[in-house]
């Protein structure tokens, strides 16, 4: 972030006005996968009440961003809370996240 503030204003604005001409990164790549993806599927229907757009292909990046930001924190608190807690603790954890996966749950020498 310290090398664009550290860019003049001159140059910043070439690189925004390059962007504009020609896009890079995931806005760019959703963009490109939905199109083909979108074109595959109008090629091959037969009904025109089936045709689709790109943005029907495309993820909402932004939220899947927040959302995995969001459950980083959910899941360092969970780590936080797994190594504080005692062995029958940790025990009843890994079986809750589990469910009817985990049968018998050994952790450590008690065996």
């Amino acid at each position: 972030m310290s090398e664009i503030r550290a860019l003049p204003d001159e140059e910043f604005r070439d690189w925004q006005l390059f962007y504009m001409i020609e896009p890079w990164g995931w806005h760019d790549n959703e963009y490109r996968t939905g199109a083909v993806l979108a074109m595959l599927n109008n090629v091959n229907i037969s009904k025109k009440k089936d045709i689709k757009k790109e943005v029907d292909y495309m993820r909402d990046m932004p939220d899947l961003i927040m959302k995995a930001y969001r459950n980083m924190g959910t899941k360092d608190k969970m780590r936080e809370k797994l190594l504080k807690a005692s062995i029958d603790e940790r025990r009843q954890m890994i079986a809750k996240a589990f469910g009817t996966m985990a049968k018998e749950v050994r952790i450590g020498e008690d065996k």
